[in-house]
């Protein structure tokens, strides 16, 4: 039982470890079983919100995140990029029996390509925002969108780069519509939001020019 962060996830009661927000740039090694760059054996515990960078090199069961998942309980919204080498290997798992959900990880570093057990991709997609379906990019991800991986808002402050991905990932069309109903019939005032909640400077244009105030968000009929 070997981790970057926790060697074993079962709790003496059986159930109930939580792992949340947590990561690991640590290499990790180990000669026997349950491997993972973050965690070793996760037995009825839930790892969320969580990532692992670190090489992984084990016997048996390794894992660039976790290397045995054996659980009633899941993992979800994680990712792992390490370099992965056994037995019974995966580039986010090594043996699951337990769920996961939106988990990814990088399978060109990792030399991974295995499936069902997190979703495996490309270098560059793993540094794409829309890659990271389900990650909750306002309160605890944050990312330099097509630049670097995702991590933790608790991590430092945000870049400026940071800060512009995580504003233009929150500009959509319930964040401007106003009091229009449709995107596809605009009528009334848009509500076209000047500083982002990072405090990026927002400005707008719009194609055909001439319809769209920019500075008030009033809308002309053609």
């Amino acid at each position: 039982y070997v981790g970057g962060l926790i060697g074993s996830n079962r709790p003496d009661g059986g159930s109930g470890g939580r792992i949340v927000r947590c990561f690991s740039n640590s290499t990790v090694r180990g000669e026997g079983l349950y491997i993972g760059g973050l965690v070793g054996s996760n037995w009825n515990g839930y790892i969320g919100n969580s990532y692992a960078t670190g090489a992984v090199t084990g016997g048996n069961n390794v894992g660039g995140l976790v290397g045995w998942h054996g659980t009633t309980d899941k993992i979800e919204f994680s990712y792992s990029t390490g370099k992965v080498e056994g037995i019974n290997t995966g580039g986010l798992v090594g043996v699951k029996s337990g769920p996961i959900y939106d988990s990814y990880y990088d399978q060109e570093t990792s030399g991974q390509s295995d499936t069902g057990k997190g979703v495996p991709k490309s270098t560059a997609d793993m540094k794409r925002l829309d890659t990271f379906v389900g990650f909750d990019f306002e309160q605890t991800w944050k990312m330099e969108d097509g630049v670097s991986y995702p991590r933790l808002q608790w991590q430092e402050d945000l870049t400026p780069n940071e800060r512009i991905t995580l504003d233009l990932a929150a500009l959509n069309w319930d964040t401007i519509k106003g009091e229009n109903k449709n995107q596809d019939n605009v009528t009334l005032a848009l509500n076209l939001i000047k500083t982002g909640k990072n405090g990026t400077t927002i400005t707008w244009a719009s194609d055909p020019e001439g319809y769209i105030d920019h500075d008030t968000g009033a809308v002309t009929s053609p």
